[in-house]
């Protein structure tokens, strides 16, 4: 049975696409980067943005810094707020809270800007622990989130097995089960069931409401 539950953030607990995908567009038109749409901006939602950058544009470590200094720009001053809890967080929060489970957050994004979003629409209340990488966007690895997470929640040894990571990409799943614990699909945001059951997610719930029901079960 799961009593520590680890949640990422963009597109588990909110819908951050708009700014995101806005302060990158900011970001790569002002080094002449072409963008047709805002849409095809959404697969860099997720994951380390600068590991991003220089995967999916072929720069170097030196350029994808500097675009995602550029992202910061915008995202840090309008970006953050361009954000909505997706329907059914908080009462899901609420409902595991009530129930005497420990939650986490346990994001790529900076930690000080996650507690930014997350104190902006009052879900700060749900969470003992907030990690999140550093402010230049390194040590952002999700399984590097994870383990820390897991330390701060002293749910290592004989704890882990009651710990399970909840995410909506496959980079939640891979990186919870690279650390020893089991791991949650919540198809409501920039992944796919695919994707979250290819990674190997023990289970893949299509709402936050199914989410709790699943968890409260007794999982």
């Amino acid at each position: 049975m799961y009593r520590t539950i680890l949640f990422d953030l963009d597109g588990t607990l909110t819908d951050s696409s708009e700014g995101i995908t806005k302060s990158i567009r900011y970001a790569f038109e002002h080094f002449g980067i072409e963008v047709t749409s805002l849409e095809e901006l959404r697969v860099y939602i997720g994951p380390p943005l600068r590991t991003e950058f220089m995967k999916r544009l072929g720069v170097d470590e030196e350029r994808s810094a500097q675009l995602y200094a550029k992202f910061r720009e915008r995202y840090t001053v309008t970006g953050w707020k361009e954000n909505r809890p997706y329907p059914g967080i908080p009462e899901t929060l609420a409902r595991l809270k009530e129930a005497g489970y420990r939650l986490a957050v346990a994001t790529s994004k900076p930690e000080s800007t996650a507690r930014r979003v997350l104190e902006y629409f009052d879900l700060t209340q749900y969470f003992d622990v907030i990690c999140g990488a550093g402010a230049d966007g390194k040590d952002g690895e999700k399984w590097q989130i994870v383990s820390r997470a897991l330390k701060e929640m002293d749910a290592e040894g004989t704890k882990k097995a009651q710990a399970v990571m909840v995410g909506d990409r496959d980079l939640d799943i891979l990186g919870g089960r690279k650390n020893g614990i089991d791991a949650i699909g919540l198809n409501i945001g920039f992944g796919s069931r695919r994707e979250l059951e290819e990674a190997g997610a023990v289970y893949v719930a299509e709402s936050a409401e199914e989410l709790a029901d699943y968890l409260l079960s007794g999982a």
